[in-house]
């Protein structure tokens, strides 16, 4: 995933405040990539907006530019990219890095030097960090791997502070390159229809603003794999691979609101980290990071809401609560198709019936995927990554807040948001052996709530008690999650019963088939979850047992 340059995040800077216009640091680009349809960019390219913001006419260029790398794809593997781009009548070299440890959401850094062909020549690169990417790279084994032909139109364009307001007063300046074109590699193309917008002066949030004006005018949607990421994927035949969640690395003495902005762009690139994954479709993993990004961000929202002012709050935590659940499907059949029935199979494989109901369960996944995509790929949801993204680049959790707690020491109020979800969970699950299956299920909720804040916090605490609550915390959430898995089974099954999923059944089968193979399923893990009673109370008196890490001595 790459982000971008640091830059002023204290309370007077960005959209709502007054502080002079930042420059990004040198060898730094910013910017934000929107795929569109051809009519669309063309749309926007000659649109009344882009007339009236432009600080320059047009200029249109043919770019072709070829992207090399070692046999055993050096550079990738440490998120670098190297290129040589002709352009006119000369060619020049780039090299482009992301760097996880700056602070705006998009952008990485780049270095670029003038070449005489198409071939590199690493040593015109002096800029030590570009060496240090380059290190123990043999230029003599460096190879084309995929290339890239684009025609680009590039404007630069001033964004207001306010909506509407012309070029007077602006807050940033931003170049829009809306870019038509093809990725090749190996005789196979994909084709590229894009604007980019990239942050020349001013602060990154007016990136996202100016990306959501533009998106009203034409459908947009937030690409977030590069040029040479879909190159690479496409000279590999491979999965957009996916991304767990980070784990936060805070300083103990950083302020509740530092805390709160490192949860919030953690969450956020979380989840456009695996967006193109779930996209594709061929890796369960996409759809399942991404949720839990969303739910992750969901949960921070939930429990800093005492702290945090305005009607976006509200919103957001709706809008991501509409998109994770629009991804639940897909997730649920993912599961019960790995988790529930392959394992019954693999025990019964004369059982021609749990073939029957694969390939049903396989049809109701595929129709869960198309509901994920189309999700993914909607307004909707690229109105909501753009307004994510300006509310946490321009520290919009600060409008109207309650700025004194944010501003205290983040142990103070991580300690009491802890304290408080831990007794919400004790307080669920008090009784436990006796509790019915609906009443574990709200058991399980309060856990992962529990558990989303003690990995958000746990850094802020030394000692080994925070990892010996979350070990606890973990083991008691897995085994309910079980129990989970198989309720939620019984539901799929019904659905599948319910359509009959005529499709996928073989004619010779029928429903009665799929009927016998779902009651094979279910008797196998209800069994399964009786087995787990017993170590199901431990792990909750393990739980119940285990000291809170956020207060008392040693912690």
């Amino acid at each position: 995933m790459a982000i971008a340059a640091e830059h002023d995040e204290s309370e007077s800077s960005g959209p709502h405040g007054g502080a002079e216009l930042a420059l990004p640091p040198a060898d730094t680009e910013i910017e934000l990539k929107l795929t569109a349809t051809p009519e669309a960019l063309a749309a926007l390219r000659e649109s009344d907006l882009i007339a009236s913001r432009a600080l320059g006419p047009p200029e249109t260029r043919s770019l072709e530019s070829a992207y090399y790398d070692t046999p055993d794809r050096r550079l990738q593997q440490r998120g670098a990219g190297l290129r040589v781009r002709r352009a006119g009548g000369g060619f020049v070299q780039t090299l482009k890095a992301e760097d996880d440890d700056n602070a705006a959401l998009f952008g990485r850094g780049e270095w670029e030097a003038p070449v005489a062909s198409f071939e590199p020549d690493l040593a015109a690169l002096s800029a030590e960090p570009a060496r240090a990417l380059l290190d123990d790279i043999d230029p003599d084994a460096l190879a084309p791997v995929f290339a890239t032909r684009i025609e680009r139109t590039t404007r630069p364009v001033a964004v207001p502070r306010t909506h509407g307001a012309g070029n007077g007063g602006s807050e940033a300046e931003v170049e829009c390159a809306f870019d038509t074109g093809a990725v090749e590699a190996g005789g196979r193309s994909v084709a590229v229809s894009e604007v980019e917008l990239e942050l020349t002066r001013g602060a990154p949030a007016a990136l996202y603003r100016f990306a959501a004006e533009l998106h009203a005018l034409a459908p947009l949607r937030v690409e977030t794999l590069s040029k040479a990421a879909r190159g690479h994927l496409l000279a590999a035949g491979a999965v957009p691979p996916y991304r767990k969640a980070v784990a936060l690395d805070l300083d103990g003495d950083a302020t509740a609101g530092e805390v709160l902005d490192a949860i919030l762009r953690g969450c956020f690139r979380h989840c456009l980290a695996n967006q193109a994954t779930a996209l594709d479709g061929r890796d369960p993993e996409g759809v399942h990071q991404m949720r839990v990004a969303l739910r992750r961000l969901r949960s921070a929202l939930a429990a800093f809401r005492p702290l945090l002012g305005g009607d976006r709050v509200d919103w957001l935590a709706a809008e991501t609560r509409w998109l994770a659940a629009a991804l639940g499907p897909a997730r649920d059949w993912d599961v019960f198709l790995a988790e529930l029935v392959a394992p019954v199979a693999e025990a019964l494989p004369d059982r021609t019936e749990l073939a029957v109901l694969r390939r049903a369960a396989e049809a109701e996944r595929a129709r869960g995927y198309a509901q994920a995509r189309e999700a993914i790929e909607s307004g909707r949801a690229t109105t909501l990554l753009l307004a994510l993204g300006e509310w946490i680049e321009g520290a919009g959790w600060r409008d109207g807040g309650d700025t004194d707690a944010l501003a205290h020491p983040a142990t103070e109020v991580a300690g009491r948001l802890l304290d408080r979800r831990h007794r919400k969970a004790m307080k669920s699950g008090r009784g436990f052996a006796r509790l019915g299956a609906d009443q574990r299920h709200e058991v399980r909720i309060q856990l992962k709530k529990v558990r989303y804040l003690t990995e958000f916090f746990l850094s802020l605490y030394s000692g080994r008690r925070g990892r010996a609550y979350l070990n606890a915390l973990t083991g008691l959430q897995k085994g309910l999650g079980r129990l989970n898995d198989v309720a939620v089974a019984e539901r799929l099954l019904a659905t599948v019963v319910a359509d009959q999923a005529a499709a996928a059944i073989d004619a010779g089968n029928g429903t009665d088939a799929l009927c016998f193979g779902a009651g094979i399923v279910v008797g196998w893990h209800r069994r399964g979850v009786q087995e787990l009673e017993p170590r199901l109370r431990d792990d909750w008196d393990a739980f119940a047992e285990a000291r809170p890490f956020w207060t008392g001595p040693g912690r």
